[in-house]
């Protein structure tokens, strides 16, 4: 059957203007069953917290709106009606980002390095075998309290090797966490709850992802 040459011209343009958003995390399982992994998941991020960031480009969509339906009418397109057209693309280009966000977890394996998402849309990779624990921790949640003081929040600390030094200290987001002294500090208002349960996930899987590493490298060594 053929398709019409200006539908074929419509799909190409679409292709081409379609953003590439990252993919989800994949779950171990799905991993194991489907290698190699773009992604496996380790720890989510808090996906209430982050979806107040649909606040702003809310707010820019009404008042863009308002703008192009209230300005004064005239023959031509009045500035008005521009200052509306330019927050209804502000607004779209942060719900893009607040969704491209959303979809990021905080902490993930990939090939063998353990993937820290504290500072923007990029991971800190860290090499597995530098990585020793994860245990629960308390620091400072960066959000006010009563009397103005910051509240206290749990965290997920990552443990990192004494003689990793090369990996001991990053420059990261400070309301996301912190990475000095050879410690990862994870807030827990930016991560999905904090429970036994999750960080015994996180050890088993470092513990797997261990035993992987150190099979690869049986296998590989001569």
């Amino acid at each position: 059957m053929r398709i019409a040459g200006g539908s074929t011209r419509r799909i190409h343009l679409a292709r081409s203007l379609s953003l590439e958003m990252p993919r989800p995390c994949r779950s171990a399982s799905f991993a194991r069953s489907n290698p190699p992994m773009s992604r496996e998941c380790w720890l989510r991020t808090n996906s209430r917290v982050a979806s107040l960031g649909f606040l702003v480009p809310g707010l820019l969509i009404m008042a863009g709106v308002l703008l192009i339906l209230l300005a004064p009418g005239s023959a031509g397109f009045s500035v008005w009606q521009a200052a509306g057209v330019a927050l209804l693309a502000a607004a779209a280009l942060m719900a893009v980002a607040v969704v491209y966000m959303l979809r990021l977890p905080r902490l993930a394996y990939r090939d063998g390095e353990l993937l820290v998402y504290l500072r923007g849309f990029r991971p800190e990779a860290v090499p597995i075998e530098k990585v020793e624990v994860f245990f629960l921790g308390q620091t400072e949640s960066m959000m006010p309290g009563k009397g103005g003081v910051s509240a206290k929040t749990s965290a997920v600390v990552v443990r990192l090797a004494e003689k990793a030094t090369a990996w001991h200290a990053r420059d990261v987001s400070t309301a996301l966490g912190k990475w000095q002294d050879g410690y990862i500090t994870i807030r827990g208002t930016w991560c999905e709850p904090i429970s036994p349960d999750v960080l015994k996930q996180l050890n088993d899987r470092l513990i797997a992802a261990h035993r992987r590493r150190q099979e690869s490298e049986k296998a590989a060594a001569p």
